[in-house]
């Protein structure tokens, strides 16, 4: 952990890999550890794989299950992913949930699944200026007008802010 801490990832991967995890529960330190650093380092697999690990020991665990999220969807597999943010985000609001979800599935490259998120915290939160803002940008790359203008409507409706203006003004030019 001192290794790690002083941004020494790849050593500390080393002296972690010199031995096993403590057997049970006492391992679920380790076994964090080991999937983050290994997450920090793009090691996807080594990753994926010790955070299973630790929630097998802890299936409740926020931050094990958080973290295996997230590596899922660095591997590209948000299928696997959104069910494992959703219980790792389970003491939030749902729509601060699909918020947070959907702000991930955006930046991993699904905005299909981000859209599906956005469009459940809107529906979670009908004053949610945020959902209802990015429901219209995701239905506005997907050619969907009528959708797109709608859900800037509605932002609109809840802040006259600059960025909606802009939206609603391309979402007329197309």
């Amino acid at each position: 952990m001192a290794t790690a801490g002083v941004g020494d990832r790849k050593q500390a991967l080393h002296v972690l890999g010199l031995m096993p995890p403590p057997p049970g529960v006492e391992g679920l330190p380790w076994l964090r550890l080991l999937g983050t650093l290994n997450l920090d380092e793009g090691l996807l697999p080594q990753a994926v794989k010790a955070l299973e690990q630790a929630v097998v020991l802890a299936p409740d665990d926020s931050l094990s299950l958080y973290s295996l999220g997230i590596a899922q969807l660095k591997s590209n597999r948000p299928v696997e992913a959104v069910p494992i943010l959703e219980k790792s985000l389970a003491s939030l609001p749902d729509a601060q949930r699909h918020l947070r979800i959907a702000a991930l599935l955006v930046t991993s490259g699904d905005p299909s699944e981000a859209l599906a998120q956005f469009e459940r915290a809107a529906a979670e939160d009908p004053s949610s200026y945020e959902a209802q803002y990015n429901t219209a940008v995701l239905r506005l790359e997907r050619k969907d007008i009528d959708g797109a203008a709608q859900a800037a409507e509605r932002a609109l409706a809840l802040k006259p802010s600059g960025e909606v203006h802009d939206l609603l003004g391309e979402i007329c030019f197309r």
